[in-house]
This record gives C-alpha cells, structure tokens and sequence, in this order.
C-alpha cells in the first residue's frame, strides 16, 4: 500500500501529528526513536520503569548528528546515561550537546576512530557500558574496544561499512 491513495487503520495504531511538524518529520522521527527505543529495551533489555538502572553508566553513541544516532542521545538521556557523543562536525556535535549530550567527541580528521576509542575510555573511567553504533566500518570496528567488562555492542546499522571483527 505505499503508492495507494487510502488506507484503513485502526484507531489506536494511529498518531497525531502536531502542526509543527510536517509529515517527513514524522516519518523520520517515528522511525528514529523507534529504532532506539527498540534497541534500548529489546536488545539493551533496559527496563524503563525503573531508569535509575542507567545512572552511572556509559553510553558512546556513534553518528549522534544523524537522525537514529540523535534520538539514542536522547533516548540516552532521558534513561539517565552518561551520553558521549561522536559525530564529524562542529554543527553536529553543537546538536547533540544540546540535546544533553554530557561530552562531545570528533570524529573527523587523522587517527579519529582511535582518538574517539581512548577519549571515551578515559571519560568513563576505563570502558564504555554500551556502545550504539549506526554507523559500522572502522570507527564501530575501532570503538568495539571501548568496551569496558560486560559491556554491550548495539549494532544498529552499517553506513560505514560492516566492520570486521577478530
């Protein structure tokens, strides 16, 4: 049905859009933090009712400046991870710090995947709870190692590439 005119839904399988939003935003926006929310409670296995379970912990989420990467900050968040977030520009990096964010990290430039890597094992203290990676290739190759004891790999997608693991 996605080239039809008409659609039959049920009521309660239906969402309100708010004139602020057009219905791009909506799509995307449904499906941004629905990937993340899945990822947080099915993979993750996270229970939302009790959110304290986060404090303390660490989260890295990689392409934070991109629309899945965005919502996991703020998904992140709101659960009451520490959120490090990794993205390749200044505007980017500004967006996810803004969405509370508590440290930004660049991932542009020489030797990047590595630095990303060492700063976020130094600000949590020795390695990373989770890692959300949309983005694969070398950085979610490089970032893997990140990982502190019993840490958690969520592959969310592979823009980048599917990194190759040993």
């Amino acid at each position: 049905g996605g080239f039809a005119t008409h659609a039959v839904a049920r009521p309660d399988r239906l969402v309100t859009i708010p004139d602020s939003m057009t219905t791009g935003q909506a799509a995307s926006f449904l499906q941004s933090y629905l990937t993340g929310w899945f990822a947080f409670t099915r993979r993750l296995d996270l229970d939302l009712a009790r959110p304290e379970a986060s404090a303390g912990k660490t989260l890295l989420v990689l392409g934070a400046g991109g629309g899945v990467g965005l919502a996991a900050v703020d998904i992140g968040v709101a659960l009451g991870f520490t959120v490090i977030a990794a993205a390749s520009t200044a505007d980017k990096r500004n967006l996810a710090k803004a969405r509370g964010a508590h440290h930004v990290l660049d991932v542009s430039g020489t030797d990047a995947d590595n630095a990303v890597k060492e700063a976020a094992k130094e600000i949590s203290g020795g390695g990373i709870d989770v890692l959300y990676d949309p983005v694969g290739g070398s950085l979610g190759e490089t970032c893997l190692r990140a990982l502190g004891e019993d840490g958690t790999y969520l592959v969310i997608g592979f823009v980048g590439g599917i990194p190759k693991l040993p």
